[in-house]
């Protein structure tokens, strides 16, 4: 038996955690004839409009995909896409093997501020606004900085390791106000955390809500208990905490600050591995998931590739979070075939 092009599901779809996120009538099902019918196969939603050959290179051959014809959020919760199947061998290229982004076409701009070290890309043709992308770092494993560039936003990343401390977080504040009032960038910027870097993306945000476009963050560290841990010198010594009980005891967290999200309605997506062992996902992004839902939280996806840890990051081809990104800068993504 061979399933048609356009199949409609039929019954609702369990994603994660027996919660069904999207009813039947919202979804078309995918994309080519398969061998099984749909329904015994596993299922991907994938957000409309992300085209179909992107989709698909991050799945293993014969997974069956989905797509929203619904630009509106989940009727409850977090929107969580489980790709069962995820292939991080197959497919496009592999862009986060690749030796760092070259940036020598564009032009770049080094300079310091408070004594750290912050790099500026340009896109070759801005869009309107000057929208930008802000990084702890200014290196760019995900690829998503490159996608964007090429759409016309602004790269910036500012090289302070310092594990989201109130430090790090003054500085930038100080960048922000550098950036928007003296160089014209837009006042709603788009914050990237990979790893290490969710939690200073998420601190300074959960401080200025209003000036945050929204927030890709892929396996970030949102909880300082569960990574780098209390035994750790360096974060004792930046943030203050007199002893290791006194770290055991923080509550002011990124997955502390849930509320401050759901209630700002913040655009929110995460990529993680569901057997990440650094960064584990129920420490950091699934507590803040399930705390982020009580307080009604409804503008987060999430993206958990099976069978992956904490590396590699991102995804084989960035397409589905830099799209997200742009809507979020209200920029409209490719239609699919354009």
């Amino acid at each position: 038996m061979q399933t048609t092009k356009s199949m409609q599901i039929t019954k609702s779809i369990i994603v994660s955690g027996g919660v069904a996120l999207f009813s039947a009538a919202a979804l078309v099902a995918a994309v080519e004839p398969v061998a099984a019918p749909a329904e015994e196969r596993p299922l991907h939603l994938v957000p409309w409009p992300t085209q179909i050959t992107i989709a698909k290179t991050l799945l293993k051959p014969g997974a069956n995909l989905a797509f929203l014809t619904d630009d509106q959020p989940p009727a409850r919760g977090v929107d969580v896409q489980l790709l069962k199947d995820y292939d991080p061998g197959g497919g496009a290229a592999p862009f986060y093997n690749e030796p760092q982004t070259d940036w020598s076409h564009l032009h770049i701009e080094n300079f310091e501020l408070d004594g750290v070290r912050v790099r500026i890309v340009a896109p070759a043709k801005p869009l309107p606004g000057k929208p930008w992308l802000l990084e702890r770092c200014a290196a760019d494993p995900l690829q998503v900085a490159r996608a964007l560039l090429e759409k016309g936003v602004y790269f910036v990343g500012m090289d302070a390791d310092d594990f989201g401390s109130p430090q790090g977080v003054a500085r930038w504040s100080a960048l922000y106000a550098e950036l928007t009032t003296k160089r014209g960038f837009s006042k709603k910027v788009v914050l990237e955390g990979y790893s290490r870097s969710g939690l200073v993306a998420y601190n300074w945000a959960a401080e200025n809500p209003e000036k945050v476009a929204c927030i890709y963050g892929d396996a970030p560290v949102m909880n300082v208990q569960s990574w780098p841990g209390v035994k750790e010198k360096e974060l004792l010594r930046l943030y203050g905490f007199k002893s290791e009980a006194e770290a055991l005891a923080y509550n002011q967290n990124p997955v502390d600050k849930a509320r401050i999200f759901a209630q700002a309605n913040v655009p929110i997506i995460h990529v993680c591995g569901d057997r990440d062992e650094v960064v584990r996902y129920e420490e950091n992004t699934g507590l803040f998931k399930e705390r982020y839902e009580k307080a009604g939280g409804r503008n987060m996806t999430i993206i958990l590739k099976g069978g992956v840890g904490h590396h590699p990051h991102g995804l084989r081809d960035p397409l589905p979070v830099v799209e997200f990104i742009l809507r979020a800068i209200q920029i409209p993504p490719a239609k699919p075939g354009a």
